[in-house]
């Protein structure tokens, strides 16, 4: 196995650890989003575990390889491919990579990486839910489900709204994060683990803000039943969107901080670190 592919192997690894510790969070976090009142996170929580029991937090849990190790290969690939390709870019003097490089690389891979997630990420947004018509016992009973009653393209109807929210978060996530490095990098050649870990807040804290809005509409359009609904596709997103005032499109906002901040602290530093060990360095 070659120094690049262990480094996206790690990579992946790194963020299904990610997805797995701050799933709790995102489950409640969907709850949230998903509701007509106003709930906090924390009472929604309680609830939770005082109706359903603790175990309640992971229901659904069992998806997580799927939405998160097998894209993520896919996506840590496709950008540090993209990435190493472009470095001969490098030797212009017209031209400045530093913050371009990075966020097409980034988009190009998000791509792949939305592809491979988004039917899956249907399946495991319903089990978050916890409702009485999405109680599937399983992934493979929730894709026959929704494949039986809704059709399969249902599986793949909120990809554009995945492209919108992730062509947008991980772009400003890593160039944040590739923008800070840089300006590290002309007093040191190599950030240390307490650098990469700020640099992590930074980036995923302003990324996390400006797609939350998009991350509501997906979580009300991956629970809406196209089997019963007329209205489908980009109509019925764009109700959603319509139908919701500006403070109910940030819901959720302050636990879908925390949880992105907890995810990209799980797997940042350790991409970085992994590419500083691999190859030398690893996100310039």
């Amino acid at each position: 196995m070659g120094a690049e592919l262990k480094h996206c192997f790690v990579s992946a690894l790194a963020t299904t650890l990610a997805d797995a510790v701050t799933y709790p969070l995102e489950l409640i976090s969907t709850m949230v989003k998903s509701s007509n009142g106003r709930l906090s996170a924390t009472r929604t929580a309680a609830q939770v575990i005082r109706d359903r029991g603790i175990r309640s937090l992971y229901k659904g849990f069992s998806t997580v390889t799927y939405t998160a190790f097998y894209p993520n290969i896919v996506y840590f690939s496709l950008y540090e491919s993209l990435k190493r390709n472009a470095r001969v870019l490098q030797s212009d003097p017209n031209v400045q990579p530093s913050a371009v490089v990075p966020f097409v690389c980034s988009l190009l891979a998000e791509s792949g990486f939305v592809m491979v997630m988004v039917p899956f990420d249907t399946i495991q947004t319903r089990m978050q839910l916890q409702a009485v018509k999405y109680n599937y016992q399983g992934l493979s009973q929730g894709i026959a489900e929704v494949v039986r009653h809704e059709g399969i393209i249902r599986l793949f109807s909120a990809s554009p709204l995945y492209i919108a929210q992730f062509l947008t978060y991980t772009p400003v996530q890593f160039t944040a994060y590739e923008w800070l490095k840089a300006r590290q990098q002309r007093h040191q050649p190599e950030i240390t683990l307490l650098q990469s870990i700020y640099f992590t807040i930074l980036a995923t804290s302003l990324a996390g803000w400006i797609t939350n809005p998009v991350n509501t509409v997906i979580v009300r359009f991956q629970i809406q039943d196209f089997g019963r609904d007329d209205t489908k596709g980009w109509k019925q997103a764009k109700q959603i969107f319509s139908s919701l005032s500006f403070r109910e499109l940030n819901k959720g906002l302050m636990v879908r901080l925390l949880e992105r901040n907890i995810n990209g602290l799980c797997y940042l530093p350790i991409y970085e670190m992994a590419g500083q060990y691999f190859h030398g360095s690893s996100t310039h």
